[in-house]
């Protein structure tokens, strides 16, 4: 009887031993999901991780109220990496209204709101103010409020600078808050360039490694004018970002208005951004009219310019325009440079 026993015994650890890895993993498999779900995503592939991580997260009906808001937080967040706005909102929806005091859903669905044509910024302020009210302490939903009141159709520069104020004065040494306000500053009227250079000179000093400070600063001198100034500070984007034809190009556009018709700075540094970007239409554009307005013109390459532009969008009819001109330009005698920029 003891020998009939022994294997029944041994039947049963295996079952029980069976049943104890079954459990584990059914336990274990949430978990990893919760993980994946809440973990950073740096690339496409990344996101459709954990995009997917989240939905078997929220489908095992382990996580309720709070704990749920979280895996659809962060599923909606990973959506709108993947350009899928109305999903992306569509979840901090639903996080939302498992968890409404929690003012970081409401903040983030109001910049998915943000990037929707038309009334996305009306919402997206509408988010804000929400979640100002549940955490009035915090600095970055004024400065997404801030941003939502300068764009169309809203345009409320007054409302923006005072959100950005708001803003620094709960964070001193929020560099983006100065470094906005200073464009408001810019854009307003009557334009107020002293307090926006006083804004963009403390965004560098708090933040001298973000070229957008510095971009920001040029246009301000350009606007100015004081183009040598804008061209050092349009240096000092390209040494951030040695590969964008965007600064490049914009310094060009720089050297165009200081050292009008000898554009050879200007041409080179158009010709450096095409190298880097050969699809990028604007440094294109901006070479032809640094050819046009040289000394002498140089009709052939401007028109060559303005075809590839058509060349590129086909759809824009801007550079047949301009490459019309130029032929016109070049079969008159009496051309006198004085082609609108």
């Amino acid at each position: 009887m003891i020998t009939n026993i022994l294997p029944r015994v041994a039947g049963l650890a295996v079952c029980v031993a069976a049943m104890s890895a079954t459990s584990i993993t059914a336990v274990a498999q949430p978990v990893r999901d919760w993980n994946e779900c809440t973990a950073n995503s740096d690339s496409v592939a990344a996101a459709d991780l954990s995009i997917a991580a989240c939905t078997r997260a929220i489908q095992s009906r382990r996580y309720k109220t709070s704990d749920l808001a979280v895996l659809f937080a962060n599923r909606g967040l990973q959506r709108s990496y993947r350009e899928d706005l109305a999903g992306g909102i569509e979840d901090l929806t639903k996080a939302i209204e498992l968890d409404p005091l929690d003012a970081t859903y409401l903040d983030n669905r109001g910049r998915l709101y943000r990037r929707l044509p038309q009334l996305g910024h009306v919402r997206a302020i509408s988010d804000f103010t929400q979640a100002i009210a549940l955490n009035p302490q915090e600095a970055r939903y004024y400065y997404h409020r801030a941003d939502s009141y300068t764009s169309e159709p809203v345009s409320d520069f007054v409302k923006a600078i005072a959100d950005y104020t708001q803003a620094i004065t709960l964070d001193p040494n929020f560099a983006a808050a100065f470094r906005q306000r200073g464009s408001v500053y810019m854009l307003s009227t009557p334009r107020d360039f002293a307090r926006a250079m006083s804004d963009l000179n403390r965004a560098i000093e708090l933040d001298p490694q973000d070229a957008q400070n510095f971009v920001m600063r040029a246009g301000a001198y350009q606007l100015a004018p004081d183009f040598d100034r804008a061209i050092e500070d349009f240096t000092q984007v390209i040494r951030l970002q040695p590969e964008s034809a965007e600064a490049l190009t914009n310094r060009g556009i720089a050297y165009m208005h200081r050292d009008q018709r000898h554009n050879s700075s200007a041409i080179a540094d158009f010709t450096r951004a095409i190298a880097l970007d050969p699809q990028y239409i604007e440094a294109y554009s901006n070479r032809g009219y640094a050819y046009i307005l040289d000394t002498p013109p140089d009709f052939e390459r401007a028109i060559a310019d303005f075809s590839q532009m058509a060349a590129l969008n086909p759809e824009d009819p801007e550079g047949n325009r301009l490459r019309e001109m130029a032929i016109q330009a070049r079969s008159d005698p009496d051309f006198d440079k004085g082609v609108d920029q």
